[in-house]
């Protein structure tokens, strides 16, 4: 198996953001992508910014080792955090990510990698044959978040369809801890610091930047997640993002072609949308695939406009 790319957790977020225009639906991808990337990096306080999430969250699980569990206010939310950056147990990849986004939040359903020790396992009451042994626990979990009218996160229900569940024994080589992931942060828009595991600049990044190899194991990994040696985030700022207008148009000239590529556009009932305006306004999914294909598309549009430019 190789190695996966923490970065693919954001992709079905960034291929969103990049069709959608409506100001609070935009202020929702951004919180739901930045509060990702803390949440896999360890990094977890900042999901809880005063402008990033409610006072009183409620989170309600019904997945495996959290059945039927709520965790009601921010108290016991940060609780489940704090003891997944503890156990180092933070690391979730999400992939093939179906998601769409709406006034009152939005819906996903997607398959989580969660990268366990065998001792994790079994304190979860599952078959691991190696205790010291390195595993992904991949579920198929369909999620809704609430969100309020400033943008900011309510909550997490989250469920899991067990018939999808399996457990990967892997090589160390490819086991990804909190501290890989981190390497993985680059400058966001080269100004302000802000957290980003680089789907928006990957085209530019190519094959440079790599999730760094686990040389020390999982106990040394979980000693400086605990320690917090390393080089902190700075504040992230959510910004609305400026949409480069041309592109857009771009993007509307070749509708038909993205649509038979990676991402579908998906109108939205009203009874699920739930938006009481006076015209009919649509609520904009996205479907995951994997990443490389989006970069090609990219590297196209680019070689359009440049075209145009010069003809």
């Amino acid at each position: 198996m190789t190695k996966k790319d923490p970065a693919t957790t954001i992709s079905a977020a960034d291929r969103l953001l990049e069709m959608t225009t409506d100001p609070l639906h935009r202020q929702i991808l951004e919180n739901y992508r930045r509060h990702a990337i803390l949440e896999v990096t360890g990094e977890w306080e900042g999901i809880f910014d005063e402008d990033s999430a409610v006072e009183h969250p409620v989170y309600r699980f019904n997945i495996t080792g959290y059945e039927g569990v709520v965790a009601d206010g921010a108290d016991a939310v940060k609780g489940i955090y704090q003891m997944l950056r503890e156990t180092s147990t933070c690391v979730i990849l999400v992939e093939d990510e179906k998601l769409n986004v709406c006034d009152w939040g939005f819906a996903s359903e997607s398959f989580f990698n969660t990268y366990q020790r065998g001792t994790d396992l079994i304190k979860l009451g599952l078959a691991a044959e190696k205790p010291d042994g390195y595993y992904i626990l991949r579920q198929r979990f369909a999620m809704i978040w609430p969100y309020d009218e400033r943008g900011r996160m309510a909550g997490e229900h989250v469920y899991e369809d067990k018939s999808f569940r399996e457990i990967i024994e892997i090589a160390v080589e490819d086991y990804v801890t909190p501290d890989d992931a981190r390497q993985m942060r680059i400058v966001d828009g080269g100004n302000d610091p802000d957290v980003d595991l680089g789907i928006a600049e990957r085209r530019a990044l190519g094959s440079q930047h790599h999730v760094a190899r686990h040389r020390h194991g999982h106990a040394a990994a979980a000693r400086r997640a605990a320690d917090r040696g390393d080089r902190r985030f700075s504040e992230p700022v959510l910004g609305i993002i400026k949409i480069n207008i041309e592109r857009l148009e771009e993007f509307a000239d070749l509708g038909a072609g993205l649509a038979e590529q990676d991402v579908e556009i998906e109108p939205c009932r009203k009874a699920l949308c739930n938006r009481a305006r006076q015209h009919d306004d649509a609520c904009i999914g996205v479907v995951g695939s994997p990443p490389e294909r989006g970069h090609h598309r990219a590297d196209d549009l680019e070689a359009q406009r440049v075209d145009g430019r010069t003809g």
